[in-house]
């Protein structure tokens, strides 16, 4: 990449559905954000630069998420999250001659006190993948249900804020209660993990776990929680960083009977 940007996001994709996974690079140049695209030639070694076309946006890309938005089988839309509060959600469809492409705007949406992270999820009982983020500074978690309007050929969101504890920190899809719709795991700087049940509707429970990390200690924040069957007993299991312990903390998943 030009040695004048800055990198601040990166996601693998496989851009142009050929069986090679790329890289999807956001760089900023002048307060504005750009991308650049790395194909993967398929011969394990070699990359090429390719041009991204795209309206441009003020801030900066903070975040990148890969899923299939636009429920058409390919793993190739994306997730933008940006400095200015932005949550753009764009499918990439089309080359532009032979160096470039360019993206289809699904949607964008204006979220809530900087929002910090995002990820997606089946959150209602539709076939549309939905979003989740959290905000430190607000102490919200913000959830867009997506669906498309098929009367408009327009994709349109629902978006719905709930309290978290204080500062959030990051968030995790997990299958909590083993039924048909995502739930969500959110940690806080103090150690404290939240389970946000789903159900059919799109509406969330909150459930409280504390986990006792480091009482009293208030400099430093739990981050980087994660989800993972870590001694394969078929449930889900809790890990993240405890930066005021200088440790890794583990909740192992038990039997849940409700």
């Amino acid at each position: 990449s030009p040695s004048s940007n800055k990198i601040n996001a990166i996601a693998v994709i496989d851009i142009n559905s050929d069986g090679f996974i790329d890289l999807f690079v956001s760089l900023d140049e002048y307060s504005e954000f750009q991308f650049s695209i790395f194909l993967n030639m398929g011969n394990r070694y070699n990359f090429t630069f390719e041009l991204y076309s795209y309206d441009v946006c003020p801030g900066i890309v903070i975040s990148i998420v890969v899923d299939d938005l636009d429920n058409d089988a390919r793993r190739n839309d994306m997730i933008w999250l940006t400095s200015d509060d932005l949550v753009l959600t764009r499918s990439v469809s089309a080359y532009v001659g032979e160096d470039s492409f360019k993206d289809e705007v699904l949607t964008n949406d204006k979220m809530y006190k900087n929002p910090s992270a995002v990820v997606t999820g089946r959150f209602n009982n539709d076939e549309f993948v939905d979003l989740a983020l959290i905000s430190s500074q607000s102490d919200t978690l913000q959830v867009i249900l997506r669906y498309e309007d098929r009367l408009l050929s327009k994709w349109k969101s629902i978006p719905m804020i709930y309290l978290t504890n204080h500062y959030p920190t990051s968030i995790v899809r997990i299958n909590f209660n083993n039924d048909q719709i995502d739930d969500l795991a959110i940690l806080h700087c103090n150690g404290t993990v939240t389970i946000f049940i789903g159900s059919m509707d799109g509406l969330f429970e909150r459930k409280n776990l504390d986990f006792g990390t480091h009482a009293g200690c208030t400099d430093k924040c739990c981050d980087s929680l994660q989800v993972i069957n870590l001694n394969r007993d078929g449930r889900y299991d809790l890990v993240f960083i405890d930066t005021g312990m200088n440790s890794i903390q583990v909740a192992l998943g038990l039997p849940c009977n409700e």
